[in-house]
């Protein structure tokens, strides 16, 4: 299957002020808009201890988070579909809505951690990146 992402609406959220990304740990069946500064932003709270670690409650849950920033050189981009293909065999095509070069990332119940998958997902952007930059044949013999 291909995808498409439209470079008009690319550009528009290159230069747009970037949003506030959170991941949280569960799944939303919802694609529109939602009220976040009003039920969600009233319970976050900024650990004491650590100045970037935060705590919150989605649902009545405890959250605990904490605010990863993206590799060097990447940007994160939220993309929408319009409208989704009837079959596999169609192209895909997404619309940029924002960009990002951070995001908060929640768990649930206990603190984020270097162990969580999210965590070692973006280190291993910055391992690709060394395993397959080029080598210098000067470097090579040493």
């Amino acid at each position: 299957m291909d995808a498409v992402v439209d470079g008009a609406s690319l550009e528009r959220a290159l230069s747009a002020p970037q949003p506030s990304v959170q991941l949280l740990p569960c799944s939303i069946d919802t694609d529109g808009q939602c009220k976040v500064e009003q039920y969600f932003d009233t319970t976050l709270q900024q650990s004491t201890n650590k100045q970037e670690e935060f705590t919150a409650a989605f649902r009545g849950r405890p959250l605990q988070g904490t605010d990863i920033p993206l590799p060097d050189g990447f940007t994160g981009i939220i993309l929408r579909e319009d409208k989704k293909p009837l079959t596999d065999q169609q192209v895909r095509r997404f619309h940029a809505q924002h960009s990002f070069n951070s995001f908060r990332y929640w768990n649930l119940d206990k603190p984020t951690s270097r162990d969580d998958t999210v965590r070692k997902a973006l280190d291993w952007l910055t391992i690709s990146a060394a395993l397959h930059s080029p080598v210098d044949d000067s470097e090579a013999d040493t």
